[in-house]
């Protein structure tokens, strides 16, 4: 269905609404592709999984940042989502974005580059169970060059 009979059959007789009115709804309602995009940090969570035998941590490597668990969760209940971010054009970088693709989130949003590394968070537990944060990453990585992504995809 066209989208000029399909706005006719939502709006009914649009004699009676602007042509502003008309040129808004579809620009903005009938060409929308995503029900949510979220831009921010998308990360590799190295959560402690075991102690080696030479009581070394070995920690294990899990997609994570709370924008992209948002989407995650979204995509999985049938929402259409993507992202907007930057990561490293590495090996992780290359698994998060696999990651998404995976779940069906658009990733033509995402900055990979060579120049900085995919942003670490390294948890730890304390003798409470609660959870600390070190991050290792280059400061202030989602630069304007994210924006023409986001210009492309919306």
């Amino acid at each position: 269905m066209a989208n000029d009979q399909y706005f006719e059959q939502v709006v009914g007789d649009t004699r009676h609404v602007s042509p502003d009115a008309c040129s808004f709804y579809r620009r903005r309602v009938m060409m929308r592709k995503f029900d949510i995009v979220s831009i921010g940090e998308l990360l590799i969570d190295m959560t402690p999984a075991s102690m080696a035998q030479n009581s070394s941590m070995v920690f294990e490597v899990n997609p994570g940042g709370a924008p992209c668990n948002v989407l995650a969760m979204a995509a999985k209940l049938g929402g259409h989502c993507a992202f907007i971010g930057k990561v490293g054009a590495d090996a992780f970088g290359n698994m998060l974005i696999a990651t998404l693709e995976r779940l069906g989130i658009e990733t033509a949003g995402i900055v990979s580059d060579g120049s900085v590394p995919t942003t670490l968070a390294i948890i730890a537990f304390d003798e409470n169970n609660d959870r600390s944060f070190s991050f290792y990453r280059n400061p202030g990585e989602i630069k304007c060059c994210v924006l023409t992504r986001w210009i492309q995809i919306w």
